[in-house]
C-alpha cells in the first residue's frame, strides 16, 4: 500500500528538478526526453529560482537540453526509474499506468486554463533527493553527457494566512 501527504491548506515549498520528463517518440522509437519546451518554463519560476540554479550549477545550460534524450537515471534505464517512482512515490492511482503518468510532466486544462505540469519525478511532494543523476544526449549531438542536476525549492503561492486563527 503507497501513502501520499498533501496538505491542502498551505504548502509553502515545493523541490523543483529543471529538466521534466516525457516519454517521446521520435522515428518510430520511445524514449524518455526532457521536455522539449523546458527553457519556457524555468523562467516562470523567478529570478530566484534561475539565480540560484546559475549558482549552484554554474554553466548550466537549459536550452542546450530542452529535448535531449535521457539514457540513464541514477545509472538505470530512464524508463525502469520512471517506473521505480510510479511504484514508490506516486501513490494517489490505483492502476501503475497511470501513476507512470503522473511521474511524467504533462499538459493539462484546468479550470478552463491551459498549463503544463512538471510531472511527480521533477516535482515531488517530498524531500528524498537533493540531486538526480542523469546521463543524456542532447539534440544534434551524439556525445553523451552526464549531470547531477540539483532540485530547489521554489515558493509556491499557498493560502495566504493573515493571522494566528486561519
Amino acid at each position: 500500500m503507497l501513502a501520499a501527504y498533501y496538505p491542502n491548506c498551505y504548502l509553502t515549498y515545493q523541490s523543483i528538478l529543471p529538466t521534466p520528463v516525457v516519454s517521446l517518440e521520435t522515428n518510430g522509437v520511445q524514449a524518455i526526453h526532457v521536455v522539449p519546451d523546458v527553457a519556457e518554463l524555468i523562467p516562470l519560476l523567478g529570478p530566484d529560482y534561475i539565480s540560484l540554479l546559475s549558482t549552484l550549477s554554474p554553466g548550466f545550460n537549459i536550452t542546450r537540453l530542452a529535448g535531449a534524450r535521457i539514457t540513464s537515471i541514477e545509472g538505470q534505464a530512464p524508463y525502469d526509474y520512471v517506473d521505480k517512482i510510479a511504484s514508490t512515490e506516486v501513490g494517489t492511482f490505483l492502476d501503475h499506468g497511470v501513476r507512470v503518468n503522473e511521474a511524467l510532466s504533462s499538459y493539462r486544462i484546468s479550470g478552463g486554463q491551459y498549463s503544463q505540469r512538471w510531472g511527480a519525478l521533477a516535482g515531488p511532494i517530498n524531500v528524498l533527493r537533493d540531486s538526480l543523476k542523469v546521463t543524456l544526449i542532447p539534440v544534434g549531438e551524439t556525445k553523451p553527457l552526464a549531470l547531477n542536476v540539483p532540485y530547489l525549492a521554489t515558493l509556491n503561492g499557498g493560502i495566504g494566512f493573515t493571522d494566528g486563527p486561519s
